[in-house]
């Protein structure tokens, strides 16, 4: 019956206890401690005034009227409230300190508690939009300025345009015969083809693309420079897509159902062109005379002798890339971009992921063929004589090469101009990223293709020229001809032209490939801090970049040879917050494993370097605003691999985020001041 002894008269009382003397605040046995009721009352008042004055300003935006010269009735009433609060305070801590200090006290930690809770928020909320805004912005070029320039113009006619070089060429590929796509295709396209149509004939095979239906078409982004304006129009398609023999036409691989597949086309044209009032290449014509163009075999009209695809008539195809491998092309220059073109004012990164696209497939082909006179005209000696077995059939008259090559995307990652006048070489870094399996065959053979044991790569290109050459934008799109007469290379090229003996594979005319290395996702820190727009930018990776520092971070925790559970789920984590597939997580790390890196071994033999690493970890994981306690784990486990204590890093966090703030606020503001002027 506890309740009703609880309620009794004389229900006996538990004994108080005794009274112990506050080593705080000395107090004594003496004061009484029952608070009165009126003074709760108070307190909880003060407390719920203050946590509404609070709300109230997060909430209604108060801080909106701090310049203005509002003058209503209610701001003497609030004036008076926060003073009349202010007294009571006073009062209170005077009369009584016990409940009044505290009180206090309580209400300055809730107070910038609070304050501190909001600046973060807006920190995090900042940080976050812009680098958001930083990944999904592209530097377009307004459709109504290149009207202005081209009054022919039209995006609708030109996607539709688009469509028809689409078809030309599934159809052309097809049938293993590029040569009625060869007037509006650059030198690189028309390699990468050309190329692949030969090893697939190697392999006693033929891909055929049949029932191809465009299901979407549209620019999607738009730019120019003082090279090349360039359009990017995403094309997405069905197909039944097979592999046949070339013998009996026999299906060997793929599929009777139609495929849904989505690439990005990138069409080139010189700044000033105009839009033919008539037909124009990919219809047929010249765009320079009007003449019906017949079949090309250097991309040189045969009425005018106009190297119609250079990009100085009319629209050309320079690109395809895999619509999961593109990017959006981020706003700002390349480093050494302006030292190159002060120099070169004819340099564009169109000509070099060109001719980059040219060496990757005459590599591929002098792979699959075991010959290295297909590589004769375009890489230097010194790559030959390191890469010679690359190009020799084994013992057993067996050649080894790279299956089922394919490109997801060719950009140029780095340029590193000579510095000054000095004679020596121009070097280019340019980044391709593919996939591939490799092969040990007879050639010829019939060799289906198997896609399942493809694998990504990704290598840098390292390319070289003298310092003294110059650019020719005339020939930017035409990368697979001599750099001296303009005769095209032959399908076998030799290391001088024979038509006019022009060296071609020594530097001294034009770029060459000089090495391949492995992807390498960033540089040295530069003498000078950044500006703020790169600070933030750097924060706004690519998926890409993000991969390259997660695979660096899994090659210094497998230092030690052992990847511990709970570093497992934590990279599983960062992966999946960052967009990564587990699958091609577990891949890097067995790749890393086994020695095939994807990215350059780390170096942390400096402290500049490792320092410069672990900021550009900090800054991946800050670009959303924070830092999550998955990869603040991450971060703290790999310190420890780098010799840094964990406070090092908490100082590091914290630096970082002020100063993506700091550029996400400058980089708002100078965008407000853009639009009110």
């Amino acid at each position: 019956m506890l309740s009703h002894m609880s309620c009794h008269p004389t229900a006996p009382k538990t004994p108080r206890k005794a009274r112990k003397r506050n080593p705080l605040f000395g107090l004594k046995p003496s004061i009484p401690t029952k608070i009165p009721q009126q003074v709760k009352r108070l307190g909880l008042a003060l407390i719920f005034t203050c946590l509404a004055l609070e709300a109230f300003g997060r909430a209604g935006g108060g801080g909106a009227y701090s310049g203005g010269s509002f003058s209503g009735g209610g701001s003497s009433g609030g004036g008076e409230g926060v003073g009349m609060l202010i007294y009571f305070l006073i009062r209170l801590c005077v009369e009584m300190p016990l409940v009044g200090i505290p009180l206090v006290i309580g209400i300055l930690t809730i107070f910038f508690y609070s304050q501190r809770q909001v600046h973060s928020a807006q920190v995090t909320r900042t940080i976050r939009n812009e680098t958001t805004r930083i990944r999904r912005s592209a530097p377009t070029l307004n459709i109504s300025d290149l009207q202005q320039r081209d009054p022919n113009f039209e995006p609708e006619a030109f996607v539709s345009r688009c469509q028809q070089a689409f078809l030309e060429i599934q159809t052309a590929w097809s049938n293993q015969d590029m040569a009625p796509a060869r007037r509006f295709i650059s030198d690189g396209i028309f390699n990468r083809f050309q190329l692949q149509i030969e090893m697939q004939k190697g392999c006693g095979i033929r891909n055929r693309m049949e029932d191809v239906t465009v299901t979407d078409a549209r620019l999607v982004s738009a730019l120019s420079d003082p090279a090349f304006d360039t359009l990017h129009v995403l094309i997405s398609a069905t197909a039944r897509d097979t592999t046949v023999s070339l013998e009996n036409e026999k299906r060997l691989a793929g599929s009777d159902h139609p495929e849904a597949f989505s690439e990005i086309w990138t069409f080139l044209r010189r700044p000033g062109t105009q839009t033919p009032s008539a037909d124009g290449l990919i219809e047929g014509f010249c765009p320079n005379c009007g003449a019906p163009i017949a079949l090309l075999d250097r991309g040189a009209c045969g009425n005018c002798s106009a190297v119609v695809n250079s990009g100085e008539y009319d629209w050309v195809l320079s690109e395809i890339t895999q619509l999961e491998a593109w990017r959006p092309p981020q706003p700002g220059k390349l480093p050494g971009m302006s030292d190159m073109q002060a120099k070169d004012p004819g340099f564009c990164l169109q000509a070099i992921e060109d001719r980059a696209s040219v060496f990757f497939w005459r590599l591929r082909a002098g792979e699959f063929f075991a010959d290295a006179g297909r590589v004769a005209a375009i890489a230097h000696p010194d790559f030959l004589a390191q890469q010679a077995e690359d190009f020799s059939p084994d013992s057993e008259g067996r050649h080894r090469f790279q299956a089922d090559a394919a490109v997801g995307a060719v950009d140029v990652s780095e340029i590193l101009p000579c510095p000054g006048e000095e004679e020596g070489l121009d070097r280019v870094r340019v980044r391709v990223r593919w996939s591939s399996h490799p092969e040990t065959q007879h050639i010829p053979a019939t060799l289906p293709p198997r896609y399942d044991l493809s694998r990504f790569r990704t290598h840098d290109f390292v390319l070289i020229r003298n310092s003294s050459v110059r650019s020719q934008i005339n020939r930017a799109l035409v990368s697979d001809h001599c750099p001296g007469c303009g005769a095209p290379h032959n399908p076998v090229p030799r290391a001088t032209c024979e038509y006019c003996g022009l060296p071609q594979n020594d530097g001294s005319n034009d770029w060459v490939l000089h090495s391949i290395e492995p992807a390498r996702y960033t540089q040295l820190p530069a003498t000078t801090a950044p500006e703020k727009a790169e600070t933030l930018a750097s924060a706004a990776f690519s998926a890409e970049a993000s991969e390259a520092l997660l695979a660096a971070t899994i090659q210094i925790m497998l230092a030690d040879g052992h990847i511990d559970g709970k570093e497992l789920q934590l990279l599983q984590k960062t992966a999946k917050r960052r967009g990564i597939p587990l699958e091609d997580l577990d891949r890097m790390i067995q790749e890393t494993r086994n020695g095939t890196h994807r990215v350059a071994p780390f170096q942390s033999d400096s402290y500049e370097q490792s320092s410069e690493f672990l900021k550009e970890l900090v800054r991946m994981c800050l670009a959303d605003g924070k830092v999550v306690p998955a990869e603040r784990k991450l971060l703290h486990s790999l310190v420890a691999h780098l010799g840094y204590a964990n406070a090092d890093l908490d100082i590091m966090i914290r630096k970082e985020r002020r100063n993506l703030y700091q550029s996400a606020k400058s980089q708002r503001h100078a965008r407000r001041r853009k639009v009110t002027a």
